[in-house]
C-alpha cells in the first residue's frame, strides 16, 4: 500500500471493500496490506472506509513502513492495530556442552515460521509479561504444499498436525482464549482494557545439536529431491 498515494490507497479499499460487500452481504471490519506494506497514509484510508481494524503492523520487517507497536494492541490515527506478535528466536548450537554459535531473528508468530514449540513458549512468556494477544498467523497456503507453478498441491500434513496441536495446547489452558477478529472486535468495543498490555518482545531459545541440526537439513534436502523426482 505504501507505494500508492493516500487517495489511490482510498479507492483500493473503496473497490475491495465493495466487492467484498456483494459477495458477502456486508463490508470487511479489518484490513491486512499486502506484504505488510501500510505507511501513515493507509490509516487515514481505512478511516475513510469505515474500516476500524488494522493488522499490518510489523516489528522488524522493512517493508512495513508504520511500525507503530511490536505486541500491543494500540489505537493509532483513529484506527486499533493488531500487531502482527513476534518474539526473538534464539537458535543455540551445540556440540557436546559447548555452545558453538547462538542465532538471533525477529519471528512473528506464524505456523510457518515457528515451531510447535515456540509458539506453546511464546503463550507461557505472555502470561507472565502480561502480552493480552497472541495473533497466531496463516498463509493461503499453510496447510497445503504447493508444486512447482502452483500447477497442481497436496495437504502440508505436518503443519495440520502443528496447527492441531497447538490449539488443543491453547484450549486447555483456561486463562487462555481463542477468539475471531469479530469477537476481539466486540471485546474491545466493551472493555479496551482487557487486550492492552505490554509490548514486551519474548525471547524463546531452542537448542539444537550439530547432529540434529544435519538430520534436519538431509531432511529437506531429501523432501526437495522426491518432488523433483515426481514430477
Amino acid at each position: 500500500m505504501w507505494e500508492y498515494r493516500l487517495a489511490d490507497q482510498a479507492a483500493i479499499l473503496e473497490t475491495a471493500s465493495g466487492k467484498i460487500e456483494r459477495w458477502l452481504g456486508r463490508r470487511p471490519l479489518a484490513h491486512r496490506a499486502g506484504a505488510y506494506g501500510i505507511n501513515e497514509d493507509t490509516f487515514a484510508a481505512l478511516r475513510k472506509n469505515g474500516i476500524a481494524i488494522d493488522s499490518s503492523s510489523f516489528h522488524g520487517h522493512p517493508n512495513c513502513k508504520a511500525v507503530v507497536t511490536k505486541n500491543k494492541v494500540v489505537e493509532h490515527r483513529g484506527i486499533v492495530e493488531i500487531p502482527i506478535t513476534v518474539f526473538t528466536q534464539v537458535r543455540a548450537l551445540r556440540w557436546g556442552k559447548w555452545t558453538l554459535e547462538r542465532r538471533h531473528r525477529i519471528v512473528k508468530t506464524d505456523i510457518d515460521w515457528a515451531s510447535l514449540n515456540e509458539l506453546k513458549q511464546f503463550v507461557l512468556a505472555a502470561k507472565k509479561q502480561n502480552i493480552r494477544l497472541m495473533n497466531l498467523f496463516m498463509h493461503s497456503y499453510s496447510l497445503v504444499r504447493l508444486g512447482e507453478g502452483f500447477r497442481d498441491s497436496e495437504p502440508h500434513w505436518e503443519n495440520m498436525e502443528k496447527l492441531q496441536a497447538f490449539l488443543d495446547f491453547a484450549a486447555a489452558d483456561p486463562e487462555v482464549k481463542i477468539i475471531t477478529v469479530t469477537e476481539f472486535d466486540e471485546i474491545y468495543r466493551r472493555d479496551p482494557g482487557l487486550l492492552v498490555g505490554s509490548d514486551c518482545v519474548p525471547e524463546i531459545e531452542e537448542v539444537e545439536g550439530v547432529g540434529a541440526m544435519s538430520r534436519r537439513a538431509f531432511s529437506r534436502l531429501r523432501e526437495r529431491t522426491c518432488r523433483a523426482t515426481s514430477k
